[in-house]
């Protein structure tokens, strides 16, 4: 054959035809050698568009006995909406533009689909008026069908003027959507005689992890929750605001038929925004432009006289079919507060930030930021967050701006967001604190995707040396220099455990301790909080405890040069003292665990180091003598 005779024994005799000529066209069309390549499929044959003319008669009239029906169509594949109309006004016999439909988009010619109609109303309900099923086939065939009504009624005649099929290549799947939203008649949210602040989000149910690959090469695993993935920019005081065009991922949306929720809200500069209205949806629906969307807010749908709250509108719908950005690594964020609530005697404030991933007892600190002093309106330096150790785009993070004090650092307040609504447009969050009303605002000045996250290596064990300064004097009635020593604690919950204890240091307001081993591996998760005590030892009873901070072990571990003064706080104190890191250097022979260059436990030379002289001196003689 073509592939010549195996040797002759070593596999026995091939069965006919396993190394001949392949069958004819079991490769596609002759004259390419074997048409597409091995392992891959053969080019498709191609698709077909169905241009279909479509019309009703003696429609039933829902809008009362002497109205008439605001008729449009649906087209469905099992439950999902592939194609729809526009909506005629006021007709019982409609005629509406063409809609094109791809075999490929259905399940092929034969397939049959739902062909439903409805009245359109503008408090969202859209009563059904009747339905019949066909396939795109069966329409070439038969022109006319019974629409079949509720209870089994006769509902009028859905009338097919002309379908024609137009042979076309193989659609490509689209990456992406441009749309472009406007909105008419909102209701007025600022005051009778005001108007609103409109700005639109676009939500679906996904998983926020979802698109996220880890560095072990697995796809974390996370619950699909309802995750906004769009917000458009604020335009103030209009109650027909156009928005500006924008662009879906389908990556993040799933298909053309996956269920999205568009909502509009009105802005407000001290507490949350409150919801205009919503609409429900497919990207199918709003391939026809002009299409009109009741807005309905949920608390108010059912009461007398309520109809809506404004109307969304189409104004532009295109599928493109570009490669789409890959998922950064992470972001650079710079990030404000302005109105920040004013504390201490001066009226001012002594801010800084944390950022956790997560809420509750398995939040993971990602950052903490330094304190900007006398400042209601502070700018924290950049830093960096990574998409994959906050678990996802979309994955829950929390903003949190803290009062810095020596007796008790004070929550100013939090917001809960995720990392993409960090990158929309013009972002703000506002702040609370055990109520509605905002307790200040942070403001995201700057975020830029990162290739890489630029972070310092975490390693197995490192040689840690602290002290402490002015120390609160707790011996004698506090008179005389206390006795500290200080542990350090991992906090999974409310669980806490000690992974190392220090000496005591006798009567000192400014000790310094003696150099401890820390093994990074009893902490696990190098992102994890611990916490730092300092305690007065007593001969007698039990000691008293001082101060405490919280902070992670790559902070404490790998940013001590540039952060190396942690304030204690305690509820009994005003001014506990201050925990210092004087050294904190990799121990010898110690082997990096996190970051670059790490190795996972268990790959090539089991825990991160190679053997013994892997890449040391070559044997003699390997590589000549050398120089």
């Amino acid at each position: 054959g073509q592939y010549g005779a195996p040797p002759s024994g070593q596999y026995g005799a091939p069965p006919p035809g396993q190394y001949g000529a392949p069958p004819p066209g079991a490769y596609g069309a002759p004259g390419g050698a074997y048409g597409a390549p091995y392992g891959q499929m053969a080019p498709a044959a191609g698709d077909q568009i169905f241009t279909i003319h479509c019309s009703a008669s003696n429609l039933p009239k829902a809008d009362g006995m002497f109205g008439k029906s605001d008729p449009y169509f649906t087209v469905k594949q099992g439950a999902s909406v592939i194609a729809k109309s526009e909506v005629q006004k006021k007709t019982l016999s409609p005629t509406w533009a063409p809609v094109e439909i791809r075999a490929s988009e259905c399940g092929g010619p034969s397939n049959q689909l739902t062909w439903e109609v409805y009245d359109w109303d503008s408090d969202g309900t859209h009563d059904f008026l009747g339905s019949f099923k066909a396939s795109l086939a069966q329409l070439q065939q038969q022109k006319s069908h019974r629409l079949t009504g509720k209870k089994g009624k006769n509902a009028g005649t859905f009338n097919v003027g002309s379908c024609n099929v137009q042979q076309v290549a193989p659609k490509a799947l689209a990456t992406s959507v441009k749309l472009q939203f406007r909105a008419s008649k909102l209701a007025r949210m600022d005051g009778f005689r005001g108007k609103s602040d409109g700005f639109l989000e676009i939500s679906c149910i996904k998983s926020p992890s979802a698109g996220l690959i880890s560095a072990s090469g697995s796809a974390p695993k996370a619950s699909p929750k309802n995750v906004v993935i769009y917000r458009s920019e604020v335009i103030d005081n209009d109650l027909n605001p156009v928005w500006r065009p924008f662009e879906l991922y389908m990556r993040d949306v799933g298909s053309l038929s996956d269920k999205i929720t568009i909502a509009v809200f009105d802005h407000d500069d001290k507490t949350s925004p409150d919801l205009i209205g919503r609409v429900t949806c497919t990207l199918h629906e709003l391939k026809t432009i002009g299409t009109e969307m009741p807005l309905v807010d949920p608390t108010k749908a059912g009461r007398t006289g309520y109809r809506n709250s404004g109307i969304l509108i189409v104004n532009s719908f295109e599928e493109t079919y570009t490669q789409p950005p890959p998922i950064p690594a992470g972001f650079e964020v710079t990030l404000s507060a302005r109105n920040l609530p004013k504390e201490g005697l001066l009226g001012k404030s002594d801010g800084y930030l944390q950022i956790y991933a997560g809420f509750g007892a398995q939040a993971k600190l990602m950052h903490k930021s330094e304190v900007v002093k006398d400042n209601t309106n502070p700018r924290w330096k950049p830093f960096q967050l990574s998409v994959e150790k906050c678990g996802g785009l979309d994955a829950d993070i929390l903003i949190q701006v803290w009062d810095q004090d020596p007796a008790k650092s004070d929550l100013l307040g939090e917001s809960k967001t995720t990392l993409r609504q960090l990158t929309f447009t013009a972002s703000e969050f506002h702040l609370y604190r055990r109520s509605d009303k905002a307790h200040g605002t942070v403001v995201v000045d700057s975020v830029h995707p990162v290739a890489f996250i630029q972070q310092a290596p975490v390693y197995s064990q490192y040689k840690f040396r602290a002290g402490c300064e002015k120390l609160a004097k707790l011996d004698v009635g506090g008179l005389s220099a206390s006795d500290p020593y200080y542990k350090i604690s991992t906090m999974k919950g409310t669980t806490k455990t000690v992974i190392y204890q220090s000496e005591t240091v006798r009567d000192a307001t400014h000790p310094t301790f003696e150099e401890a081993l820390i093994d990074v591996q009893k902490i696990g998760d190098v992102e994890a909080s611990i916490l730092i005590e300092v305690f007065d030892q007593e001969d007698k009873g039990a000691d008293n405890a001082i101060g405490s901070f919280v902070t992670s072990a790559r902070a404490l571990l790998t940013e001590w040069m540039s952060s190396p003064k942690h304030s204690l706080t305690s509820p009994k104190r005003k001014s506990p003292g201050v925990f210092v890191v004087l050294d904190c250097t990799p121990a010898p022979g110690a082997y990096v665990i996190a970051g670059q260059g790490a190795v996972a436990p268990g790959g090539a030379y089991g825990y991160g180091y190679p053997p013994q002289g892997a890449y040391g001196a070559p044997p003699p003689g390997a590589y000549g003598a050398p120089p």
